[in-house]
């Protein structure tokens, strides 16, 4: 199911040639977690998540106002990944 599951996003990341535009999406949505201890003695247990549920989201129209904000969002996490780049 695992092996399915991914060529489906593969298929649905690579219509229309390329992952490009606004009209998809991409989710990661942590549904469990574990803790696990610091490697260091002493350390505090930390929250690690364990499975995540993804969502692809093809198509549709946006409004402007969803335009305007997928952009944003765009530029913001450009910016935070690769900062100094314009």
């Amino acid at each position: 199911r695992t092996k399915e599951s991914i060529l489906l996003i593969r298929t649905v990341l690579e219509t229309g040639g390329s992952f490009d535009g606004i009209y998809r999406k991409v989710q990661l949505k942590p549904t469990a977690w574990t803790l696990v201890q610091a490697a260091e003695g002493g350390g505090v247990a930390e929250e690690v998540v364990k499975e995540v549920q993804v969502v692809l989201k093809y198509g549709g129209i946006l409004t402007p106002v969803g335009v305007k904000q997928a952009e944003d969002l765009g530029h913001n996490f450009r910016n935070e990944m690769y900062p100094g780049e314009e």
